[in-house]
């Protein structure tokens, strides 16, 4: 019985000090989280352009890496940012429930974070697929 409370006690401490940690210490070593402000394009924008404000936006980010009689700079791309990343493409189809074939695509990674309204890092890292590619979703063949 004497173990059982001893180790009772010493995960109690354990998680006093890991919470004193946490809430005391961290917050003053760890820089603070960068966020950047959601920036939508209006819904008067949106309808009135059909999008085209929002694809206009990355138009001018992507003009600083790619040439200027690029695809992406074409028509409306598609054009999808998470984190880091920027994927750009320009049409897909679904080949079956697993598989999709996109006619053209170009990801654009930034190591060093993008700020709005700064110019944009010059450390880009750009992959531009061979055409067309195909992404297949699970391991069915």
């Amino acid at each position: 019985m004497k173990r059982l409370v001893n180790a009772a006690v010493a995960l109690a401490v354990t998680l006093v000090a890991y919470q004193t940690y946490v809430l005391g210490v961290v917050p003053l070593i760890e820089p603070a989280l960068v966020t950047r402000p959601y920036d939508p394009a209006s819904k008067d924008e949106w309808e009135r352009d059909g999008g085209g404000i929002a694809v206009a936006r990355y138009q001018k980010l992507l003009a600083n890496f790619l040439p200027e009689d690029h695809w992406a700079f074409q028509g409306m791309p598609q054009i999808y940012e998470y984190g880091p990343l920027i994927l750009v493409i320009d049409d897909f189809k679904p080949l079956d429930k697993s598989r999709i074939e996109i006619s053209r695509s170009v990801l654009l990674a930034f190591p060093t974070p993008r700020t709005h309204g700064q110019s944009p890092p010059r450390d880009a890292i750009i992959v531009e697929a061979q055409n067309p590619a195909r992404i297949q979703f699970d391991e069915s063949q």
